[in-house]
């Protein structure tokens, strides 16, 4: 069994598109199987549109017929799971390389929606995850609902004040029995590795709530013991890059091993 990593797809699914292709090609080249797992950082766009709508299910049918299953974290171009959906189902997982509670629907079980924060772990490594973001092209994707039926913008996108302080909680939690020995997996990163010069250039200059990515330094500035950093590495998406800054890994089209803990 073997856990990967990659970044957003914004619902880009269809077998014409170059990230679909590059997933299934992937695939195809690592002989993966339903025993394997790939963990999409957000912005996975299979929510973006409601559970019942043709769109929704085509994307989650193509996903199903793909030899892996999915860790799709939220980001915020996806709605939040609806846990009203009858099909909606719960487990638990005790495996060798994926522990943790997750979401599935009945007729989907290789796609896994985690909670919105809270410990998991993956191919041995203690990791804990945080879902969610502010979309610095809010306006626009208001303007885009004037003339259209369809949401563009999801309120609940970020985690709101108390999500915030009860996944701060139990982050803190995780660190004083871990230690350091913790890895990050969430859509954005703190406000200090913020890659600024990946923004979207049109949206410039615009007001921004940056209120999650601030929380997000404490996050990542928390420390148990001064001489010690909390966390070893943090992978997020968001930004459309592939690059690394310090322990921070920005994952867009890559697809990377996160190789078992010894």
């Amino acid at each position: 069994m073997a856990v990967y990593i990659t970044g957003d797809k914004h619902g880009d699914f269809n077998p014409y598109h170059l990230d679909y292709a590059k997933v299934k090609a992937f695939c195809e080249d690592n002989h993966t199987t339903k025993q394997d797992v790939m963990i999409v950082l957000g912005d996975h766009g299979v929510h973006f549109f409601p559970d019942d709508d043709w769109r929704t299910l085509q994307d989650m049918k193509r996903l199903e017929q793909m030899p892996i299953r999915f860790v799709l974290l939220r980001g915020n171009h996806d709605r939040r799971i609806n846990r009203n959906n009858p099909d909606l189902q719960y487990v638990l997982l005790h495996e060798k390389d994926i522990e943790g509670e997750f979401r599935y629907y009945k007729d989907f079980p290789s796609l896994l929606f985690p909670k919105e924060y809270g410990y998991y772990r993956f191919a041995g490594h203690n990791t804990f995850i945080i879902c969610g973001a502010y979309s610095i092209d809010k306006q626009y994707r208001l303007d885009m609902e004037l003339s259209s039926r369809h949401t563009y913008w999801f309120p609940d996108e970020q985690l709101s004040a108390g999500e915030r302080a009860r996944a701060g909680s139990l982050y803190c939690d995780l660190v004083d029995d871990y230690h350091s020995d913790i890895l990050i997996m969430s859509h954005t990163c703190p406000l200090q590795y913020r890659p600024n010069h990946a923004l979207l250039n049109q949206f410039s200059g615009l007001e921004e709530d940056t209120s999650m990515e601030q929380w997000m330094d404490e996050i990542a500035d928390y420390r148990k013991d001064d001489k010690i950093k909390p966390w070893v590495k943090w992978y997020c998406g968001h930004f459309h890059i592939d690059d690394m800054m310090d322990d921070v890994r920005f994952m867009y089209h890559d697809i990377i091993r996160l190789e078992e803990k010894q």
